[in-house]
């Protein structure tokens, strides 16, 4: 703000969105894929499939849970630690 005023907040802005703008696009494409890949699926006669099978992939799911938020917890806070320790010099 002392240097460069309220336009230094917009620095990098541009190399930001467009980097940003790919990865949006693959990321709400995919999602739209999936979502209607799964209507269409959903719209099959469940008494051949079963309910269950919608459910087939829960366990696995439960149980990388835990340690893939663990890990991401832990590199939240080592990396903020590590950040404020530079800030604090």
């Amino acid at each position: 703000m002392r240097n460069e005023g309220p336009q230094g907040f917009f620095q990098g802005l541009t190399t930001t969105i467009a980097r940003e703008v790919p990865g949006y696009f693959c990321f709400f494409g995919a999602y739209e894929l999936c979502r209607t890949g799964f209507a269409d699926y959903m719209k099959c006669d469940k008494d051949d499939i079963g309910v269950r099978a919608l459910y087939s992939g829960l366990t696995p799911t439960m149980v990388r849970t835990f340690p893939a938020n663990g890990a991401l917890f832990l590199g939240y806070e080592a990396s903020r630690k590590l950040m404020m320790k530079q800030f604090d010099d």
